[in-house]
């Protein structure tokens, strides 16, 4: 039974990420996890406590949501007096603690990072990693590179959020370029955006875009006329 479940762990991955709604990039390596478990003695495994899984659950879906949301808010406590101001001069600088309009050094050149990257810049990277057959990078393998980065794990959370464009927990040489951008703009003590600007969205999904809203113009423009059956006049 243990060689069984240990040789079709990739398809268990799939059923449980399926079954709850994950991404498969959030599972561990499976020749890693292989290696982990066939060492192990599976009788010292625990029964699963239901209950303390709905804990868990309750905290991951509402309570850390809820500091999340929280973080900004707290982090607006503790800026400077616009006061300062006057003492260093009204000019952006990196070295004000507040500038013009009440941005600080995490915000005034923020605007200056908001550009889609070129994917050809990370061309060489992405395919040094391994992307998989359809030309993604697995979460797993992507996770392995941006963790080098040393950022914390919500700066990098945050980072794949806007990164992964289609959700589907892979990234797409376009959206790795997005992910290394977002990693240097944060490396330079810039906040992030909020979400994915439109004029950094990838080519490909911005051209699907236009192409459904394009598509959804033209049906509500069908509908909206009448054509005459004797003389092709519309009405």
């Amino acid at each position: 039974e243990k060689k069984r479940l240990l040789s079709d762990l990739m398809n268990i991955f799939e059923e449980v990420a399926s079954n709850h709604g994950l991404a498969i990039g959030d599972f561990p390596d499976e020749r890693q996890m292989k290696d982990k478990l066939a060492n192990y003695d599976w009788n010292r495994f625990k029964k699963v406590d239901k209950k303390q899984l709905e804990h868990v659950n309750m905290a991951l879906n509402i309570d850390f949501p809820k500091l999340l949301i929280m973080i900004p808010d707290e982090s607006d406590k503790f800026t400077h007096n616009e006061s300062v101001v006057g003492a260093v001069g009204s000019m952006a600088s990196p070295f004000a603690v507040i500038k013009v309009g009440g941005a600080t050094e995490a915000s005034v050149f923020r605007s200056q990072w908001l550009v889609a990257p070129d994917p050809e810049d990370y061309r060489q990277e992405f395919v040094a990693l391994g992307p998989n057959a359809a030309g993604k990078l697995i979460g797993q393998r992507a996770k392995a590179k941006m963790v080098e980065t040393k950022l914390p794990s919500n700066a990098l959370h945050k980072i794949w959020s806007l990164a992964d464009v289609d959700k589907d927990g892979a990234l797409t040489l376009n959206e790795y370029a997005l992910a290394m951008h977002f990693i240097k703009m944060k490396l330079d003590g810039q906040d992030l955006p909020l979400k994915l600007p439109p004029q950094m969205m990838p080519n490909q999904q911005v051209a699907a875009t236009q192409s459904s809203r394009g598509a959804v113009a033209a049906e509500d423009l069908n509908i909206g006329l009448q054509v005459s059956p004797r003389n092709g006049e519309i009405l």
